[in-house]
């Protein structure tokens, strides 16, 4: 199983959703952002399936240390 690319455009708008950094997103990938942080798991599963790096972007910020490892792939380290 290929591994989701959480690039760093990903990683710097999924902790500017949760204000922990990162830059804003444009329209669209806000507004996704938003729908996600109000999905039911479910409807979480269903947007993973079209989104998989921003749901192992989400994943990771939830994660002990994760907004940290989300700030250094957001600058490309």
């Amino acid at each position: 199983m290929v591994q989701p690319v959480i690039t760093a455009d990903i990683a710097a708008n999924v902790l500017w959703q949760e204000g922990k950094g990162g830059y804003p997103a444009d329209d669209f990938v806000r507004q996704l952002l938003s729908a996600w942080w109000a999905a039911d798991q479910v409807n979480a599963a269903r947007l993973a399936t079209g989104f998989p790096g921003h749901a192992a972007a989400i994943e990771l910020l939830r994660q002990p240390g994760g907004a940290d490892r989300l700030r250094s792939l957001a600058v490309g380290s």
